[in-house]
């Protein structure tokens, strides 16, 4: 008997809190796939490339871990308190009825072991499952092809996950359950008594209300502003600012409900009760409000910032080369060529591009042609670039300054002293050759003419613009005393396959004018290897380079292949999209289900004004309709703070915290943040929904009358 109330009382648990276990198992999921990420076929391919950076990354997911529980626990209590609530009478009339304070503790204790087993057994498949999908998806959004995906299970995360869970789950029920315990069987069932509410004057909470806004306006400058991290006192004003901002607004608004609460339209005619409730309870709750919608707020620009950054950094990774190797005297060069010509080799390789890249020591130059090493050895020209300057000049003085500080600046304007730095300088055979690789067209560069290069990493839209704007003067520069004129072309080429090799600014000479200005002191040349398309379509990119890896290392040369840069950009990847995005589904779970716990518990707490209404004449779609207006301000108040700010909250992370790697592409940045925090209202929508249905239910079981005998 003991046992068997056990289970119905745990099955109705179950069925009278579905928001709540649905929580529980959303949050089981998520500590799975975070703890498990090291078994994922994107981790395991970046182990072997970026493990430093990989142990630097578990270490915060640890961090991440303890805090997600430590928050965890503070829902769960709030939750398992509302939950033992709305069983109080029933435990004072167990009490009165005999049963003892132990064998009720135990019983409390053994249901949550019992719904506490379920959510686990549920949730840990749903996680496995998911786990797998995340990892493929990711394998496939970053470009890893057929990767030879093997189901992975975590026995540690499972572990973890159960484990943490677990106590922080029985340890909230465990505080509870003995408070509980504690009370008298009298008071244990006596309905809650309302709380006496103060009276509010319109003009007060208008007062609120304006100094709210101007509290905001301030967090959202000082946001925007830019160097926020670098200053922590700017820090520490936003987050005091932003936070009484939205405490004083939600307190404004009590006027506006004061107001609306005495009209009442022919639609709705419990309107003037409808905002009396939310103005009572509203004002009961406004801190926790507040800080509901500040995690909201956290939720979206954590999701918004982790989607964007992680679209943009996989678009931003493109693929040309395959293998790279340095020639650095004429025995590397020797080592190159015989490898480059063994039959095993061919057999993978459809081509060689050699790249040669050099200084064109300048006599302006302060420090190579003056200052360092031995003079007499190079080669010193005569570099004139007053024409480009006084076309940058034309452009305006906000351009001008523009363009100083771009990376062609120190190249092509004087500094302080008069002195300009030596550009890189490439010949035009190799910029083809790299064209024709990639399925472009290749320059067809006049004897009298010179092309500006500048590596991707540096070229955003703002800087391509304020060039464009340039090259459409056609300025000429004078090297030698022989006059070249700008082509309307700005070459971007990747050289190498290492990205951290990277060449802000540049010319791309013809072929005879590069090997006259060139410091052959200061020449490099990279040997780049293209695989063979087939082979890639046959066993994926990740395995073709790894299948061609194994050749390059039997070689004992340098050489650094594509996987290796690819993975330092998938470790940005993944830092800022599954730590981020992981961030803002706790968050969001936690502030949701704080509200509509909240809004759960004070209908509970009302249940004697429905009875009365009901009594007076009102039938069960009147109500409905009350509690659904009533769900839409409780959430939507919070809910449209959260989205306005995590606007500002968006311009504020990209200002600020955004890799150099992405600064040319915020357009794109900012329109997919843009329409992230669009879906997350949609998804906000949907939960207000799941939660006006449940309410639907609850009043029904709360309002059926009883007979009188």
């Amino acid at each position: 008997m003991y046992f068997n109330l056990i289970y119905r009382n745990s099955k109705k648990n179950y069925k009278e809190n579905g928001i709540y276990f649905f929580t529980l198992l959303i949050a089981i999921i998520s500590f799975y796939i975070l703890l498990s990420l090291n078994q994922q076929d994107v981790i395991v391919f970046l182990r072997k490339m970026e493990s430093d950076a990989l142990n630097k990354l578990f270490m915060l997911i640890r961090a991440v871990y303890i805090v997600s529980l430590f928050l965890l626990f503070f829902l769960i209590y709030f939750a398992q308190r509302y939950q033992l609530e709305r069983r109080s009478h029933e435990i004072g009339l167990l009490l009165m009825l005999g049963s003892k304070r132990g064998s009720l503790f135990s019983m409390l204790m053994l249901e949550d072991v019992i719904t506490s087993g379920i959510s686990l057994l549920i949730g840990l498949p749903v996680a496995v499952m998911l786990s797998e999908l995340v990892g493929l998806i990711t394998a496939r959004l970053i470009g890893l092809g057929i990767i030879g995906h093997r189901f992975s299970f975590s026995l540690s995360a499972v572990l973890l996950t159960a484990l943490g869970f677990l106590v922080i789950k029985f340890f909230a029920n465990f505080l509870l359950s003995a408070r509980l315990m504690q009370r008298e069987p009298a008071a244990l069932m006596q309905e809650e008594t309302e709380k006496k509410q103060k009276k509010r004057s319109v003009r007060s909470g208008s007062a609120w209300l304006i100094v709210g806004v101007i509290s905001l306006l301030v967090a959202y400058w000082i946001g925007i502003s830019g160097n926020l991290f670098r200053n922590l006192f700017l820090l520490l004003l936003l987050l005091v600012s932003g936070s009484f901002g939205t405490y004083s607004v939600f307190r404004g608004l009590l006027s506006f409900l004061v107001r609306r609460a005495g009209r009442k339209t022919n639609k709705d005619v419990l309107a003037v009760f409808t905002f009396r409730q939310l103005q009572e309870n509203v004002m009961s709750r406004l801190s926790s409000l507040t800080v509901s919608s500040l995690l909201m707020l956290v939720a979206t620009v954590c999701l918004a910032y982790g989607v964007a950054v992680s679209v943009t950094e996989m678009q931003n990774n493109s693929h040309t080369l395959d293998f790279t190797m340095e020639i650095w005297d004429d025995e590397s060069k020797e080592q190159i060529e015989t490898f480059s010509k063994r039959e095993d080799v061919s057999e993978y390789i459809s081509r060689w591009i050699p790249v040669s890249v050099s200084y064109m020591v300048l006599s302006d130059d302060p420090y190579r042609a003056a200052g360092e090493g031995n003079t007499g050895n190079k080669k010193v020209i005569d570099f004139d670039c007053s024409d480009v300057e006084q076309k940058i000049q034309s452009l305006g003085e906000e351009d001008y300054e523009a363009f100083r500080y771009s990376s062609a600046g120190s190249c092509l304007l004087p500094d302080d002293v008069g002195g300009v730095y030596s550009p890189h300088v490439m010949p035009i055979r190799c910029i083809n050759e790299l064209r024709e690789n990639s399925g472009k067209k290749p320059y067809q560069l006049k004897e009298n003419e010179v092309i500006f290069y500048m590596d991707s990493e540096f070229s955003g839209t703002e800087t391509e613009q304020l060039y464009q704007r340039l090259l459409a003067l056609h300025p000429t520069l004078k090297i030698n005393g022989k006059e070249y004129t700008v082509r309307m072309e700005i070459c971007s080429e990747d050289i190498v396959v290492d990205r951290s090799i990277t060449i802000g600014f540049g010319l791309v000479l013809p072929d005879s004018d590069y090997d006259s200005y060139k410091d052959v002191s200061n020449e490099s040349i990279y040997y780049n290897a293209c695989i063979k398309q087939e082979f890639i379509e046959k066993l994926g990119l990740l395995g073709a380079i790894t299948e061609v890896d194994k050749l390059f290392a039997s070689s004992g040369m340098e050489y650094e292949n594509y996987l290796q840069n690819m993975g330092r950009q998938i470790f940005y990847i993944v830092a800022a999209g599954y730590l981020t995005i992981y961030m803002a589904v706790l968050f969001f779970l936690i502030a949701n289900t704080v509200v509509s716990l909240q809004f759960l518990m004070q209908q509970r707490n009302m249940v004697k004004r429905y009875r009365t209404l009901l009594c007076l004449g009102s039938d069960y779609g009147m109500l409905h309709a009350s509690t659904r207006r009533q769900i839409r301000y409780f959430f939507g108040i919070p809910v449209i703070m959260a989205l306005i700010s995590g606007v500002f909250g968006i311009m504020t992370l990209i200002g600020n915290m955004l890799p150099g790697s992405l600064r040319g592409k915020i357009v794109m940045l900012f329109f997919i943040a843009f329409a992230v925090i669009i879906l997350y209202g949609v998804i906000e929508v949907i939960y207000m929904n799941l939660v006006s249905h449940l309410t639907r239910k609850n009043m029904h079981d709360m309002l059926k009358i009883r007979r009188i005998e």
